[in-house]
C-alpha cells in the first residue's frame, strides 16, 4: 500500500479496474491520492453463473462510486483492451478529463484454459489480443503524453507466474504472460532515457 497523499496530482489509469486485483489497485491508487481512471469491459454486474463472479462482482461504475464515496476522484471508461479504438478512447478521455497520465497499470487479461489439442482457435487469438496485443497498444498510446510531460512516469503490467513454467492445460495463457514479460522489458529499454519505469 503505497502511503496516505504520496500520490497526490497524479493521474491514474487501471485496465481490468472493475473487479478483483484491477479494482483493488485502483482503490490504493485514490487512497494514496491518485485521480484514477477506471477502465474495463465491465459496465454491469457478473451473473452468479458466470466464470467471472468467483473473482468478484462489480463493475468500473462500482469502483469509482467506492473511490468518490472515500472521497476520491474517479472516472469510469468502458474499454475492451483487444480494440485500438477503444484504448485509443481511454487515453483521449482521460488527457480530456484529468490533462496528464502519470501512471498506467495493464491488469486487463483472460485465461486460456485448455489443452492444445483441444484449444479453440478463437479462444487463443482472444487471449492473445487481451493480454499481448492490448498491453503494447497500452504503451503505444499512453507513452507519447508522458514523454511530452517530461516528468517521468510509470507502467505496471500484471503478469503471472504461469509466464516462467509449466500449467497445465494453459499454454495459450503462459504463453502469452511470456511474451508479456519480454515486451514490457524491452518498452523499459526503449523508454529510459525518457525517465519512464516500465515494470
Amino acid at each position: 500500500m503505497v502511503a496516505k497523499g504520496t500520490l497526490s496530482g497524479k493521474v491514474a489509469i487501471v485496465t481490468g479496474g472493475s473487479r478483483g486485483i484491477g479494482r483493488s489497485i485502483s482503490l490504493a491508487f485514490a487512497g494514496s491520492g491518485a485521480q484514477v481512471v477506471v477502465a474495463a469491459r465491465t459496465e454491469h454486474e457478473a451473473p452468479p453463473d458466470s466464470l467471472f463472479y468467483k473473482y468478484g462482482s462489480g463493475n468500473i461504475y462500482y469502483t469509482a462510486q467506492q473511490i468518490a464515496e472515500a472521497g476520491g476522484e474517479a472516472l469510469a471508461v468502458p474499454c475492451d483492451v483487444s480494440k485500438s479504438d477503444e484504448l485509443a478512447n481511454l487515453i483521449d478521455k482521460t488527457v480530456k478529463h484529468f490533462g496528464r497520465i502519470d501512471i498506467a497499470v495493464s491488469n486487463a487479461g483472460i485465461d486460456c484454459e485448455s489443452p492444445v489439442i483441444d484449444l479453440e482457435e478463437e479462444l487463443l487469438d482472444r487471449c492473445l489480443a487481451v493480454n499481448i496485443r492490448g498491453p503494447i497498444l497500452l504503451c503505444k498510446y499512453i507513452l507519447p503524453h508522458m514523454i511530452k510531460q517530461k516528468g517521468g512516469g510509470s507502467i505496471f503490467c500484471i503478469t503471472s507466474g504461469a509466464s516462467t513454467g509449466y500449467r497445465e492445460g494453459r499454454v495459450g495463457y503462459s504463453m502469452s504472460k511470456a511474451a508479456l514479460d519480454r515486451a514490457y522489458l524491452s518498452i523499459a529499454e526503449e523508454v529510459r532515457e525518457h525517465d519512464i519505469a516500465v515494470n
